[in-house]
């Protein structure tokens, strides 16, 4: 593999344990890995520097333990070594194939209309669910994006509650609104142009934000569903880590404050409750009917109710009808798309 298209950056605070077992899961040799520490404490700090140097990383303390610092702080990093492709990983994410990183490289050498995009996400077989079903002679898609804006569940994956039917989809490049971020590819030049850095989100809407950032200046985000990764989540347990992230302390990921944020920067909610089982309110507390329905609907097979409005959904349609002469942009693209009837749009990436 050629070295020198694209690096890998992986943000780590008090988890090294984790970073080690990261590092077993494939092999990254002629590979340049960069891990940025998020002021982790002093001892847990030491055992992250003399691991990776045994592991041969490359460590940085962070600017800031903001996401959007991170990447900036990464790209500055790679920028030394000639090196302009960022793939960030979390620390539950791995390749599912041996080949994956050299396909990958393939794509970013030969693919030159790949430059012109912003976020680049994969398609990432997402816990158990989507792990279970992995066949190594066989493409399927999977989770493929974070959709807050479109009809479903939040996202395209195989659940009856996603609106996506991937009957629907071809194994070609697709606009997204986000990627599922476990693992996510960054052109330097784009996000350099084209993100401001907002320190308000640390961890949890970051990749979000930089995503709705690209969409609002026009610029797509795509899924590469030829590349598949896997995210699971339950290897934090043996680590002593919360299962699900949103669950952890601010002592692993910062500021927990990003609804707010949110709201205030994008003008919607960024909530996937169905308006019709009460929102947000006390009745449906923490999605609680949301999540008894997608059960049910996974035991019934039965898609009863992809199609209901969501708080996101409805809370941007009551930000643009008070605002009639707001400039349209792929954002709202996406909010008029249904994405059962495919992809909003394909890209042809090597003409």
């Amino acid at each position: 593999m050629d070295p020198h298209k694209f690096g890998i950056v992986l943000a780590t605070k008090n988890t090294y344990s984790m970073l080690e077992e990261w590092f077993s899961l494939y092999d990254y040799s002629n590979i340049t890995i960069l891990n940025i520490d998020l002021n982790s404490e002093k001892n847990k700090r030491i055992e992250g520097v003399s691991l990776c140097k045994k592991l041969g990383i490359n460590f940085e303390d962070c600017n800031s333990t903001g996401m959007h610092d991170n990447i900036n702080q990464a790209i500055n990093f790679f920028q030394t070594k000639k090196i302009d492709w960022i793939l960030y990983m979390h620390h539950d994410a791995y390749p599912m194939k041996k080949d994956t990183l050299y396909r990958l490289n393939e794509i970013i050498t030969q693919a030159k209309k790949l430059n012109k995009f912003g976020m680049i996400g994969f398609n990432i077989y997402h816990d158990k669910y989507d792990l279970r079903q992995f066949d190594p002679n066989q493409e399927k898609l999977m989770s493929t994006a974070r959709a807050p804006l479109e009809l479903g569940n939040g996202y395209y994956n195989k659940k009856v509650s996603s609106r996506v039917d991937y009957k629907n989809f071809k194994i070609k490049p697709f606009a997204i609104e986000c990627a599922v971020w476990s693992t996510v590819l960054i052109n330097a030049s784009q996000f350099k142009k084209y993100i401001n850095n907002d320190a308000e989100f640390n961890f949890f809407h970051s990749w979000d934000d930089i995503a709705f950032q690209f969409m609002n200046h026009n610029i797509y985000n795509i899924a590469l569903p030829s590349i598949s990764f896997a995210h699971d989540q339950s290897l934090k347990l043996k680590h002593k880590l919360p299962f699900s992230s949103p669950n952890g302390q601010p002592s692993l990921y910062g500021k927990s404050n990003h609804l707010n944020v949110w709201r205030g920067k994008w003008n919607f909610e960024y909530s996937l409750s169905k308006t019709i089982l009460g929102g947000d309110d006390f009745i449906n507390a923490n999605s609680l009917v949301n999540k008894f329905l997608d059960k049910f609907s996974e035991i019934t097979k039965a898609d009863f109710f992809s199609g209901l409005e969501t708080v996101a959904r409805v809370s941007y349609k009551k930000y643009i009808k008070s605002h009639p002469s707001k400039n349209k942009t792929i954002i709202d693209q996406f909010y008029e798309h249904d994405p059962r009837n495919g992809p909003l749009k394909y890209f042809n990436l090597m003409d």
